[in-house]
C-alpha cells in the first residue's frame, strides 16, 4: 500500500472564525509567509521519512490552504522532494479551461522529471461553485465533458478542433506531451455511484474522500463489477482513499489534541452567513452531488474526529480495513486545518516510525490494461 500526505499552507490567525469564505480582513502578510514556510516543511520532512508520495490540490478564497492554483504549488515543490512524487488532487475542471490544465499538467510532467504520481481531474467541492461564475446545476456535464476532452489533448497524435455542448476549440495541439508516453495515472471521482460509472466508462482509476467504510465498500464494488462487464480486472492499486490521521501515545492524547483544534471537523466548509448557507443549499438541491452519493460526503460540515485516530496499533488496524475493501493508497492529511505545525510533525514522525512500515507491506494488484 501507498501512503501520501496532503499538507498545504494552512493560514492560521486565532483572530478569524473558521467557515467559508475567509474575510480578507484577517490577511497577515507574516502569518502567510510562516504558513507557507510550514506547508513546505512538513512536505520535505514527509519525503525523508519515506512517504510515497506529497499531494497538492486546489482551494479557493482562503479555505483551507492558500493554494487557488495546485500546479504553481506543485511546480515549488518538485526541486523539494528527493524521493516522493507528486500528486494533483487535483485542479477543479468545471471552474477552469481544460485545454489551459492539460497543458499545465505536461508542463509539470516535464519540470519535475517525470515524478507525477497521479493526476485527479475533479470538480471541486460544492462552496467553490461560488467562486467563479459557474452554474452548479451544469457542473456533471461539464465535467464530464472537460475529462473527455483532457484525455483526448494528451493522447492525440494529431492537431484536432473540439465543438462540444459546453467548450468549443478550434485548434487544440497540446504541448509539451509527457516523458512517459503512456501519460499519467488519472483519478476520477468515486465519491458517487454516478461517477463511479464514469470512471469506468474513462478506463480511470478511482480516488474517494472522507467516506466511510461502507460507502467505501459500494464504491469498490460498483467500480469492479462495471470493469469486468468490460473485460478488465482492476484490484487496490486502482483505488485512492483520502481521510486524516492522527497518531500519538493513546488514544485519549489523540482525541484530547484533535478536539482542542478542530483537527478532522472540516467544518471550514460551514457558510459564516445566513444567505452563503442558503447558496449553499442550492447548490447541493441543483444536482451537484449526482446519484449515489451519500449524505455524509454532503455534510462535511458535520463531521467530527478523524477516522484513522488513536494510537499506532489502532491506526495500522484501520488502515487494514481499507485495504481489504479495495483501497491500494491513501492520501492522509497530517496537519493542516488548524492543528499546530509541532502537533502535525508530531503526528507525521510517529505514523511514518511505527504505522508506515506495516501498511507498506499490504500487497496491491497490477493495474488494469488502459484500453
Amino acid at each position: 500500500m501507498e501512503i501520501g500526505i496532503f499538507g498545504g499552507t494552512d493560514y492560521q490567525n486565532p483572530q478569524m472564525p473558521h467557515g467559508w469564505p475567509r474575510r480578507p480582513r484577517y490577511w497577515d502578510a507574516d502569518l502567510a509567509r510562516k504558513a507557507h514556510e510550514a506547508g513546505m516543511a512538513l512536505y520535505e520532512r514527509a519525503d525523508d521519512l519515506g512517504i510515497d508520495f506529497v499531494t497538492v490540490s486546489e482551494h479557493h478564497y482562503g479555505g483551507p490552504h492558500l493554494e487557488p492554483n495546485a500546479h504553481v504549488a506543485a511546480a515549488a515543490l518538485a526541486p523539494r522532494m528527493k524521493n516522493a512524487r507528486i500528486a494533483l488532487l487535483g485542479p477543479n475542471l468545471p471552474m477552469n479551461n481544460p485545454v489551459r490544465i492539460a497543458e499545465e499538467v505536461a508542463q509539470l510532467d516535464m519540470i519535475s522529471g517525470g515524478r507525477l504520481y497521479a493526476v485527479a481531474l475533479l470538480r471541486g467541492t460544492p462552496n467553490e461553485y461560488l467562486t467563479y461564475f459557474s452554474n452548479p446545476a451544469e457542473s456533471r456535464a461539464v465535467w464530464e465533458e472537460s475529462v473527455q476532452l483532457i484525455l483526448r489533448a494528451w493522447r492525440e497524435p494529431e492537431p484536432f478542433g473540439w465543438e462540444g455542448v459546453h467548450h468549443r476549440f478550434r485548434t487544440i495541439a497540446v504541448w509539451p506531451k509527457f516523458l512517459d508516453p503512456a501519460g499519467p495515472r488519472v483519478l476520477l471521482s468515486g465519491n458517487s455511484l454516478d461517477s463511479v460509472d464514469f470512471a469506468v466508462a474513462m478506463t480511470g482509476d478511482i480516488a474517494i474522500s472522507y467516506g466511510s467504510p461502507k460507502t467505501v465498500a459500494q464504491s469498490v464494488e460498483r467500480y469492479r463489477a462495471g470493469n469486468a462487464a468490460l473485460g478488465r480486472t482492476v484490484g487496490p492499486a486502482n483505488v485512492l482513499y483520502r481521510n486524516f490521521v492522527y497518531v500519538s501515545d493513546t488514544e485519549e492524547r489523540a482525541r484530547e489534541e484533535c478536539t482542542q483544534y478542530g483537527f478532522g471537523a472540516m467544518d471550514f466548509f460551514r457558510p459564516p452567513t445566513s444567505g452563503a448557507q442558503r447558496l449553499m443549499a442550492e447548490v447541493n438541491a441543483s444536482g451537484y452531488a449526482g446519484a449515489g452519493v451519500t449524505a455524509e460526503l454532503v455534510n462535511k460540515q458535520n463531521w467530527g474526529l478523524p477516522r484513522f485516530i488513536g494510537t499506532p496499533d489502532q491506526v495500522i488496524e484501520a488502515i487494514r480495513e481499507y485495504h481489504e475493501l479495495g483501497v491500494g493508497a491513501i492520501d492522509f492529511s497530517f496537519g493542516g486545518f488548524g492543528l499546530p505545525a509541532e502537533l502535525a510533525t508530531k503526528n507525521l514522525e510517529l505514523f511514518c516510525r511505527e504505522v508506515l512500515p506495516e501498511v507498506q507491506k499490504l500487497p496491491t494488484t497490477v493495474h488494469a490494461a488502459t484500453v
